[in-house]
């Protein structure tokens, strides 16, 4: 890391996070009180499992500029190389290029 220490434009929202993992724990809690044992309890279990990863996946993806940010520092810009790959200009030719006006190429494409 660089010696201007890190630098912070915004914050993971941490408190939406805990939130939504507690709902989600409790929603666990309330499939294993409320419904019987067997193939329902289990299907729901996963299901609320997968919601839970899910909603967590979604949490980074909103916050992963204030998760990045966090480590990133003022000198960072300095250190970022970006390499510029020209392409190589078409080469013209010999040949004339022949255009047909735009009225016969569209009596050719109708009378077809």
């Amino acid at each position: 890391m660089c010696a201007g220490g890190p630098r912070r434009l915004g914050r993971p929202r941490w408190g939406w996070l805990y939130f939504l993992v507690v709902l989600g724990l409790a929603g666990l809690a309330v499939d294993q009180v409320a419904l019987p044992s067997g193939a329902v309890r289990m299907v729901m279990g996963c299901a609320a499992a997968i919601a839970i990863f899910a909603v967590m996946a979604f949490w980074v993806r909103r916050n992963r500029v204030a998760i990045e940010q966090l480590e990133a520092c003022d000198c960072a810009w300095e250190k970022v190389t970006v390499r510029v790959v020209v392409s190589r200009q078409p080469v013209p030719s010999d040949r004339p290029v022949v255009r047909e006006p735009i009225e016969q190429r569209e009596l050719v494409a109708h009378s077809r």
